[in-house]
């Protein structure tokens, strides 16, 4: 997403924008087009978790578990993030992406299992016997 942000508004591209809380922010049109794609980077994790995780029950666990472990590698990249529009967009990314990860898991687990029959040939009958 932010290589399409890169190439579409003329952002910069580095690994700031990716671990540091200082271009998440509500008060820049810079800031809101990483907002946006912050949400939409949520959107596409949930697709993942469905194509991915496959089970609703667990998307809550894999969702969280991402979140936690991008949180620890801001801290380690720079500082710990203080900004109070990055936490905000942590946590609505969170949500979306877990629910919207187990609506579509269930509608994978909802789905009828074909049950095919198949007519045996004389010959393969014939082998079995």
């Amino acid at each position: 997403m932010w290589g399409v942000a890169y190439v579409v508004f003329d952002h910069s591209l580095s690994l700031n924008r990716f671990f540091t809380d200082e271009y998440i922010n509500f008060s820049t049109w810079s800031g809101w087009c990483d907002t946006v794609c912050t949400v939409l980077c949520g959107i596409i994790g949930a697709y993942l978790l469905s194509v991915i995780v496959e089970r609703a029950r667990r998307c809550v666990d894999f969702t969280f578990t991402l979140h936690f472990i991008h949180i620890v590698s801001c801290a380690c990249f720079k500082e710990f993030p203080l900004n109070w529009e990055w936490w905000l967009m942590q946590v609505v990314t969170s949500v979306l992406m877990a629910t919207l990860g187990e609506y579509w898991c269930s509608l994978q687990e909802l789905k009828d299992i074909p049950a095919y029959t198949r007519v045996a040939s004389t010959t393969e009958t014939a082998v079995q016997l």
